[in-house]
């Protein structure tokens, strides 16, 4: 299994898991979450702390990954339907990964099922 893919699988298990520190280990501390809050950059453990702890209280909570593409050494785009209290949207997220951490996703398209 290509790095890329190896790092968001280790990600989608935390986020299923609920485990925070895991889920932050998956991503770099500088790391860019774009997509996630409407218009805002979402940079870093300290900014994406408090919403994955809000998050992860929430049940049910999860991400099924539909279709997943790695790119060279570096980048995966996943097509992914994630269930939370809100209900079922599908999403596309596309990450970057550098040194066995995320450094950049960006997130598109959510649409309500």
């Amino acid at each position: 299994m290509a790095e890329p893919e190896r790092v968001f699988r280790e990600q989608v298990r935390a986020f299923n898991a609920a485990d925070l520190e895991a889920f932050l280990a998956t991503y770099a501390s500088e790391t860019e979450l774009h997509g996630l809050v409407p218009d805002r950059v979402v940079r870093g453990h300290e900014q994406m702390r408090p919403l994955y702890e809000e998050r992860f209280t929430q049940t049910p909570l999860h991400c099924e990954i539909l279709a997943l593409t790695v790119y060279g050494d570096r980048w995966v785009a996943a097509h992914e339907q994630v269930t939370s209290p809100a209900g079922t949207v599908v999403l596309v997220g596309v990450f970057e990964v550098v040194e066995g951490l995320i450094v950049r996703a960006d997130m598109t398209g959510r649409v309500p099922l």
